[in-house]
Parts: structure tokens; sequence; C-alpha cells
């Protein structure tokens, strides 16, 4: 996200202050949305704002220096380099430098590789492929942020070869607003339509992203116009606009529909803000909305890092840690303004060529570094190889063939993925988290002989009539599920593995920001949280379900898995770096009130449809606490799957079954 102080092209015109004030709300909204300040639930919505604000600006540089046979494609790109990647390379530096005392092999070449498509600018594609269902949290990303600088980037290189090439068609500004308008309303409808069919990519490309900018763009072409409006008009955008860029950051939450139409609001509302142009304002000419203006890029660049910093250490959720890490993240800003922004904007004057050349090179220096931090797999050498071990199990995975984890859709349903050979001695059926365990149940089978079918699918639970709010297709997943059980024997026991909780609760690992957890699945319509109304539902499916097939064999359900809300593997491993002892876990009294109602509705599965429960428990818990490791090796390969080696504390579990 290029949060710039005010380009040297734009203050050569007319510095605009009442820019720099939308930028300063911009960034400290980020700011509190990342650090989980309360009420600031959809404080992310910034970013689109400062989106808005780059159209603009570069929407004018191009503009103008076309009118006045001025613009360079080059000059506007040198520009941009000297703005924007010096800062950055030090952020990068400053992390590789960290990354070899804080982190384990596996995620300091992970560091390594977003360093490299961060100075690149392509990490938002690097994001939009790691945003997967075992992909890590996103406090494990120190760079995660730098999406939004690759889109806008992305942007300055597309934005000055369309209208250049637009000019020279026409040498008209109605025809290049014309050309502006549609390819808006172009990247609008796609980005609509994308937000609900596939969120990940509407969020992070691009394609589905530059409708912002050109919004900006928008505002440049009405400006003039706008100034000739009667001022009681111009009040009356500018209080609608104060509105839309203000009241959705306290509303909007991380499970809205982003961007999508909602993004319309905050979108619409910076640049009716931008059209108002009201300077005079004593609160825009405030010294510390001045000073938060003027330093937006480097607040923004550094601020992330002390977020995730933070929750390296386990401190996110302590106020105090909190408040001194927005102070540091001011800091860090206040050195990178003064000591790398400031001496490269007064250099803008030397050799247009030396200067962007020199930056580029040192770009691809830091690149190169990365790349050997990379080719060295983290430099495990650097570290006492039990950590070593520890972080490998993360890739501990025992999950089966891939479409047992996301489904087959192609054959319209799930298929079956083997265990074994010989005669089918049980099923088992479930989530990612039947995938995780299906090994265990299998080397559960007596003397070993025979073969477990694994029937799952990734976020979608073995319920007739749920439906996922994302394009998870959960309904191909029960109704070929129990459409292919019919042609398993009766005599074959079913074994019902899955993360019950996600699917009535919603998810309870680490989130950024605050709101309200909404379930992932619905019925009749879609909940915003586990209202009783929807629980309901969920509890009378669920049997139905289950008793369905309870009624022809015999069904096994296994109690949920503890869920520990932070990647075990990488936990531990940063604990023994540190030379602490520390366990990874929860209380027993977290665990029963987690799982509270999807234990009431076991119990009422026992009680009507005969289905067996299977407790975990005494495997992974002991009576205060559930554990994530066993005798100091992690059990899991993330924060809720068991691993490979985890997935076998529970074979005499599951030889009762046989």
């Amino acid at each position: 996200m290029s949060i710039n102080s005010p380009s040297v092209e734009a203050s050569q015109r007319k510095f605009r202050q009442d820019i720099n004030a939308l930028r300063a709300w911009a960034v400290i909204s980020v700011v509190l949305y990342h650090f989980g300040a309360l009420g600031f639930s959809g404080g992310f919505l910034g970013v689109d704002i400062f989106f808005v604000i780059s159209g603009f600006l570069m929407t004018g540089i191009i503009v103008s220096g076309l009118e006045t046979q001025k613009f360079s494609i080059f000059t506007f790109y040198f520009a941009r380099v000297k703005r924007i990647i010096p800062a950055l390379i030090v952020l990068c530096l400053v992390l590789l430098f960290l990354g070899w005392f804080l982190l384990a092999p596996d995620d300091y070449a992970t560091l390594a590789k977003h360093v490299k498509d961060s100075l690149l600018f392509v990490s938002n594609e690097t994001y939009r492929k790691e945003s997967g269902y075992f992909d890590s949290l996103s406090h494990e990303k120190w760079l995660l942020h730098t999406w939004s600088l690759s889109v806008e980037w992305q942007f300055y290189l597309l934005l000055p070869l369309v209208l250049s090439g637009a000019w020279l068609v026409k040498k008209s500004r109605r025809w290049l607003l014309l050309v502006v308008v549609i390819l808006l309303l172009y990247s609008l409808i796609v980005c609509i339509n994308k937000t609900y069919s596939a969120p990940t990519k509407a969020f992070y490309l691009i394609k589905y992203r530059y409708w912002e900018m050109l919004a900006g763009g928008v505002a440049f072409f009405l400006s003039d116009y706008i100034r000739r409006v009667p001022i009681i008009y111009r009040n009356a955008l500018y209080l609608l606009s104060l509105v839309c860029i203000s009241v959705p950051v306290f509303f909007i939450t991380k499970d809205s529909a982003w961007p999508g139409y909602l993004a319309l609001i905050p979108v619409l509302g910076a640049a009716g803000f931008i059209l108002s142009e009201r300077n005079n304002s004593s609160f825009i000419n405030n010294a510390i909305v001045v000073w938060a203006g003027e330093r937006s890029y480097s607040i923004y660049l550094w601020h992330w890092p002390v977020v995730v910093l933070l929750d390296y250490f386990q401190l996110l959720s302590n106020n105090l840690y909190v408040f001194v890490g927005v102070l540091t993240s001011f800091f860090l800003a206040e050195l990178s303004y003064k000591f790398v922004e400031m001496p490269f904007r007064a250099k803008a004057k030397l050799n247009i060529w030396r200067l962007p050349i020199l930056i580029v090179a040192a770009g691809l220096l830091v690149c190169t570094l990365a790349a050997i931090v990379i080719h060295y797999g983290g430099v495990p050498k650097r570290v006492d190889q039990q950590v070593v071990k520890i972080a490998a199990e993360k890739n501990n995975i025992d999950r089966g063939n891939l479409n047992c984890i996301f489904g087959d859709d192609k054959a319209k349903g799930p298929s079956f993925c083997e265990y074994g050979q010989g005669e089918v001695k049980a099923v088992v059926l479930g989530d990612s988290h039947a995938a995780a365990i299906a090994g265990g149940v299998h080397a559960a089978l007596p003397n070993a002989t025979g073969k477990v079918l694994l029937l799952s699918r990734a976020a979608c639970p073995f319920i007739r009539g749920a439906t996922a709010k994302i394009d998870q297709n959960c309904d191909v997943f029960w109704a070929g599920a129990l459409e292919k059980l019919k042609a398993v024997s009766p005599n074959v026991p079913v074994v019902l593995i899955e993360r019950s909780s996600l699917y009535a609760m919603g998810a309870n690992e680490g989130v950024v920001g605050t709101g309200k957890v909404k379930p992932p699945i619905f019925f009749d319509k879609p909940f915003d949280y586990p209202a009783p109304e929807f629980l309901e539902q969920f509890r009378q499916h669920s049997l139905d379900t289950l008793c369905e097939v309870a009624k022809n064999r015999k069904l096994y359900w296994l109690k949920p898995i503890p869920e520990l809300k932070i990647n075990v593997p990488q936990a531990m491993a940063r604990t023994k770096m540190r030379g602490i002892e520390k366990r990874v876990g929860i209380t027993r009294t977290e665990y029963a009130a987690r799982h509270d109602f999807i234990l009431s509705v076991m119990k009422q599965a026992q009680q009507e449809c005969g289905v067996v429960v299977l407790d975990p428990l005494p495997y992974l818990c002991d009576e205060q606490a559930c554990y994530g490791d066993k005798d100091g090796f992690p059990v899991y390969f993330d924060d809720d799957h068991l691993s490979r080696f985890g997935n076998r504390l529970l074979v005499p579990l599951f030889q009762e079954i046989f």
C-alpha cells in the first residue's frame, strides 16, 4: 500500500492538507484494526481509502502531464521508485536480520520468500496462493501488509500506459474520463461477483481492485466541475463523505463480504472527501493529523511487523504491550520518515536515472540475499537441531489424497481414499480433521490387515442441508457421502471425525481485529453469530443425518480434538530457540466451554440414535489441561490438526472399534 507522502509532482501543483488528513485517518484505522483495538473491526478499509487517494494523485500527474506535453513515463516510474522502494528495502533488511535470531529454518525461509516477493511487488499473488485451508495464520507473515503495495505498484505500471495510449487516440479529457469509467465499471462488476465466488482472489488481485483507484481518477476529472458547485452542496458532500469513511470502520467486520459492493461506501466517501476540498478545517490542520498523514507510508510499513512481533511473544492480548506496540510503530515510522523518506525526497532533483537505478540495484541485492536464505532452507545450521525437528512437524501431515481434502467436484461428490489393502474394515468420514486422523484408524486395525476408506472434505460438516458461506460446495459433499455409504456393507463401521464446533460456533484461532464470530455454514439463512435459532437448526439437522446413518450400521463419533489456537510446532520451536520451557495447551475448562454445545448434541445422538461417542481426551490431556506435545514433541501440525505422530496416540482408542 503506497501511503506516500505527497509526490513531487503533486506538490508542484498544490499541497492538499485535506488529502494528508485523509491519509492520517486511513492509516490510523488500519493500525488500530491490526492491533485489535476495540470498535475498529472494519479498520482494514483504510487500505481502500488509500487506493482512492493514489488513483486521484496518479491520474492528476499523468493527465496534467499529457495536456502540457511534459509527461514522461520514465520520470513517472522513477518517481514511484524513489518514493516507495527505499523504506521497503530497509524494512526487509531489518526483518531478515531479526529472523536470523528469532525464526526456525522453515519460518526463516518463508520470510525470505516474502521479502523477495514484496520487493518484486508480486506479494499479493503470493498471499492469495497461501491462503488455503492449511495455510498458517496471518500473524505468522511478517510482510503480509505488502500485498497492497504490490497492487498499487501494478496499478502504477499500467495506468500511464493506458492513459497515454488513450491520449494518442483522442486528446480529450472527456475521452480519458470515458475510458476510466468503462474500466472502473468492469473492475467493479467482476469484483462484486468474485467476492462471493472466490473471495481470496477478489481481495488480493489487481483485476478486482483497480476500480477503487480509478474512483480516485474519476474524482480528479470531476474536481474542476465540483469547485463551481454552490458551497452548500459541497458542505453536504463533505458531511456525507465523513459518514462514509468513518461509520463503516466501526460496523464492517472481517466476516463481511469484502471488497464487493460494501467497499463502495468508503471508496465513494474518500472520493467525495477529496472533491469537497475542505482545507480550512481545524481538525484537518491539527498538528497530530498533519504528523500522521505525512508519515502514513512509514507508519503502515512498520506497524504490521510490530503486530507480528507481539504475537511471536504471545503478547498481543496484553493491552499494555499493545499500547507500547502502537507507540513503537510510530517511533519506527518517525525514524523511517526522517532518515529514509526525507533524504530521498531531498535528492529528487539529482540525475533522473542515477538514483532510481541505484535503488533498484539495492532492491535486487536484497532479493538475492533472500534467495540465498531460501536456497539453504532457512540456514538450519544456525539453530539447535531439536528446533529443526520440532518445526519440521508442521509438515508431518497424514491427510490422504488431495481430493479427500477438497473433494472431487468433477465426480459430483467426494471420492474414496484408501489406507491399506484388502477387505474394507472401516470408513472414516468428515472434514480435514478426518483426513488428519484416518491414518491412526488404519493403524488400529487388528493384525494390520484390511483397509480404511476415507471420505472427507475440508471445511464441510457431514450434515444434510448444510451450505457453506464460501464456495466449498458442502452440499456436494454430504449428498455424495450419503450416497456412497449405501455401497458399503452395513457390517463396516463408520467413524465420524470433524471439527464440529467450528461449524456451530465459528473459528476460535487468533484473528485480526474484533467483531462477532460468524458460523461458516447455514441452513435456511445465514446468521452473523451462533444465534439460538441457528443452533437449534444445527442440532436437528445433525441428529437427522446421524440417525439416518446409524439406522443400518455402527456409527462412531469422535469428540472434538482440542483446538490450541496457535500453531503448535511453530510456538514450540520459538520457545525452544529462546531457551524457555513452556508447553502449548488449553485448560480442560476452556475445552468444555468451547465444545459445550457439540457435546450436548453428541449426548443426544447417543440417546436417540445409538451413536457411540469416542473420547480422545485421555490420550491428549491430563486432568487440568490439554497439550500440544507428547514428551516434548508436537502432536499437532498446526493449531487444531493432529500430525501423523499425534494421530498414532489415538490408536488404542480406535482399537475399541474392532
